[in-house]
């Protein structure tokens, strides 16, 4: 051999050590490749919570919508069983004015 004792260990080491550093790169690359598709996954996911967070908030607005509407015809169907219609308090003065003129009326007849 061309290389003495000291020169063959020399190398030796050398090529263990490129061994060892391909190995490295190699999974470098790997963990970086992993890393890409997690980030890819990540936007992906943000997307779709952004999305949902939107359904969410439409789906809030008309449940709320439908509450108020439920409330409403509840208290319709409450004063209109206790005989007061589904009369505000003006509409309820109003017509306890035309009832008194009507008797009026009559009492004059």
């Amino acid at each position: 051999s061309v290389l003495s004792g000291p020169q063959q260990y020399t190398v030796k080491a050398l090529m263990r050590n490129t061994k060892h550093l391909r190995l490295a790169e190699s999974e470098f690359a790997a963990l970086h490749s992993d890393r890409e598709q997690e980030r890819g996954r990540l936007a992906r996911l943000r997307v779709v919570a952004k999305h949902l967070g939107q359904q969410t908030g439409e789906l809030k607005d008309d449940l709320m919508r439908y509450a108020n509407k439920q409330s409403r015809l509840v208290a319709e169907m409450e004063e209109a069983e206790h005989g007061r219609g589904a009369l505000g308090p003006a509409e309820q003065r109003e017509e306890a004015e035309e009832g008194r003129d009507e008797e009026e009326e009559r009492g004059q007849e």
